[in-house]
């Protein structure tokens, strides 16, 4: 049995059966984590205030079969929004660590070029994936490829980030 403890990141909440949730989250120390929780969607749950997408807690898990979320506090509240965080859980690969990333995160102000670039899509290399245009707008999740401003119409609105904005957004 071992024990895992650190800070992290809640990017995503899914329900696991009645009254269980499998809760992600990412971390300095281990990456991209997912732990189930025991009874966490109950009236009375005292760990589900806690576990709300966005926080930044401190948590303890612990790893028999599976990981397993047993306590969490929350430190502080991000601003990001439930796209930027459902985007950042579908570009990031589970127990891959990345230091650097959370210090980008947990410092604000983000942008996604900066976090793109971060994690190898350098914008300044891109060009359309359709067309070839070299001036590209946005970034296709599930290709995972820039677009330009004309092809950006054509992508999915939630596979779609927009990078002209200086913070994350949607």
């Amino acid at each position: 049995m071992r024990e895992i403890v650190g800070q992290g990141l809640v990017l995503r909440r899914d329900d696991l059966g009645e009254f269980n949730e499998r809760v992600t989250f990412f971390t300095r120390e281990w990456g991209k984590l997912k732990g189930k929780t025991i009874s966490s969607r109950k009236p009375l749950s005292k760990l589900s205030p806690h576990l709300d997408i966005g926080n930044i807690v401190r948590f303890r898990c612990v790893e028999k079969h599976e990981l397993q979320l047993v306590d969490a506090l929350k430190m502080a509240i991000t601003d990001f929004s439930l796209f930027d965080l459902n985007a950042l859980d579908r570009l990031l690969f589970e127990d891959e660590i990345d230091e650097d990333l959370w210090d980008i995160l947990v410092k604000g102000n983000n942008s996604w070029e900066e976090v793109l670039s971060h994690l190898g899509w350098d914008k300044q290399y891109a060009s359309c994936v359709t067309c070839s245009e070299k001036r590209v707008t946005a970034f296709d999740l599930g290709k995972q490829s820039y677009a330009c401003e004309k092809c950006s119409g054509y992508l999915r609105g939630d596979d779609r980030l927009l990078l002209e904005v200086n913070r994350f957004v949607s």
